[in-house]
């Protein structure tokens, strides 16, 4: 732990809690502007959460905004600053944090989104936009860290993920002639299918 100063600029926010652990708490976290998590620990009762008496922890990950994503299974939450953090829950009550080793890039992350191929894979795919590019990993200790790259050509505003279609989406822009124009980049990861409007 360490102090954060005068200042604490919240940027995103996430409940972490595991059902599969007897007894766990929930865990309030907020990313921090300054590259720092705040982490609250909450009451439970059968109609409401509560924040506890307790000071926050505070978990310092690297210089730029920390944002939070919850992952599928729920008990898991991925921070994103300089590096990309894994925080889940131990058996003692414990917050642990482990960096997932990506690729180096030449700048930092613009964006970051978790999802699947349906009820079929059980493991997870990041979906990271870094270096004016989309890429595409898998989180699995048995599969090829980065399986598919695609250039976007544009700077990178936004991803998203859409379920029901099963498609990555990146929101683009670029400015031609004094005019921004936006673009969007549909991608479906199981065919490696490409869409540009």
């Amino acid at each position: 732990s360490t102090t954060l100063g005068a200042y604490a600029v919240p940027h995103s926010v996430g409940i972490l809690h595991s059902p599969h652990i007897p007894n766990m708490p929930f865990y309030l976290l907020l990313g921090i502007r300054q590259g720092s998590i705040l982490s609250f620990r909450l009451q439970h009762t059968a109609h409401r959460l509560t924040l506890s008496d307790e000071p926050p922890l505070i978990y310092t990950l690297g210089s730029l905004a920390v944002s939070l994503t919850v992952c599928l299974a729920k008990d898991t939450i991925y921070a994103l600053s300089n590096q990309l953090w894994q925080l889940r829950c131990n058996s003692s009550n414990v917050i642990e944090i482990e960096q997932v080793l990506l690729q180096d890039f030449d700048r930092p992350p613009d964006a970051v989104v978790f999802f699947n191929w349906g009820t079929e894979a059980k493991d997870e795919v990041l979906a990271i936009v870094a270096d004016d590019r989309l890429h595409l990993f898998q989180l699995s200790p048995n599969s090829r860290l980065n399986f598919h790259n695609v250039e976007l050509g544009q700077t990178p505003r936004k991803i998203i993920y859409n379920e029901s279609l099963n498609y990555v989406i990146a929101l683009t822009s670029t400015i031609i002639s004094g005019t921004r124009k936006n673009y969007m980049h549909l991608i479906n990861p199981k065919r490696y299918m490409y869409i540009r409007q």
